[in-house]
C-alpha cells in the first residue's frame, strides 16, 4: 500500500494568537478504504508552559523520539497506519488508526512507560471508523 507520499505540515493559529503546526498524511485523509482501520489511537504528551505554546529544541527531539521509537516496534505490521501530528498549546498529539486495537495498545503499553519520567503521557484508542477525529485537520479549520 502506497499511502505515504503527501505529508504536508499545516500551520495557523488560534483565536487567542497560540500557534498550531500539525503533520498529517494527506493521501491517507483523502483515502477511500478507511473503515478498514477502524480503530484510532491518540497520544498525548504534555510538557511544560512556555515558549508560545510550542516545545523546546530539546522537547521536540523527545517527541520525535517518542514517536520514532513507537513507529520502530510498529515496523512489521500492517495493522497500522501513521496519520501524523499536532503540536499546540503544550500538547504533541500523535494520531495512529489500527485494523484491530490490540496490537497497537501492547506496543503503547510497553513503550510509553518509559518516557513518564520526562513527559505527562497518556493514549485513548476508540473507534472511529470514518476517521472523524481528524476533521480538525480539513483545509477549513486553519
Amino acid at each position: 500500500m502506497n499511502l505515504f507520499k503527501k505529508i504536508f505540515p499545516i500551520e495557523g493559529k488560534d483565536k487567542s494568537g497560540l500557534p498550531i503546526v500539525a503533520i498529517i498524511n494527506q493521501d491517507l485523509m483523502n483515502w477511500d478504504a478507511k473503515v478498514s482501520y477502524p480503530w484510532m489511537m491518540v497520544i498525548s504528551i504534555e510538557y511544560g508552559q512556555g515558549n508560545n505554546g510550542m516545545p523546546d529544541q530539546n522537547t521536540s527531539d523527545l517527541f520525535n523520539q517518542i514517536e520514532d521509537d513507537l513507529l520502530g516496534q510498529l515496523a512489521n505490521s500492517n495493522n497500522y497506519l501513521n496519520l501524523g501530528r499536532k503540536t499546540y498549546n503544550n500538547t504533541r498529539t500523535i494520531y495512529f488508526v489500527c485494523k484491530e486495537f490490540k496490537f497497537i495498545s501492547k506496543q503503547a503499553n510497553m513503550l510509553l512507560p518509559r518516557y513518564v519520567q520526562k513527559v505527562k503521557l497518556s493514549y485513548d484508542i476508540y473507534k472511529d471508523k470514518y476517521w472523524r477525529t481528524m476533521n480538525q485537520f480539513n483545509q477549513r479549520a486553519f
